[in-house]
């Protein structure tokens, strides 16, 4: 798996836009991310409800751990 192919999934995954341009035209967002074109042809047909998945399930990890994130120390001085 090549840089730009990590690169894309990743936008992908973590962008909802980049994701939704993705599903529009893989090939011309494979092409413009600079993926070889043996990826450009595996990604010609994506898993689209697997993608669509996958991002939404990013999306609620980083939700999630954005409000459970622990408090910084600092925070708790002064607390007894």
């Amino acid at each position: 798996m090549s840089q730009a192919l990590e690169t894309l999934l990743a936008r992908i995954y973590t962008d909802r836009v980049a994701l939704e341009q993705f599903l529009a035209d893989p090939q011309g967002e494979a092409e413009k991310a600079g993926c070889s074109p043996a990826e450009v042809v595996h990604l010609k047909h994506p898993d689209t409800i697997g993608l669509r998945l996958a991002h939404q399930s990013f999306e609620k990890k980083r939700t999630q751990k954005a409000h459970h994130a622990p408090k910084p120390w600092w925070r708790h001085l002064g607390k007894h």
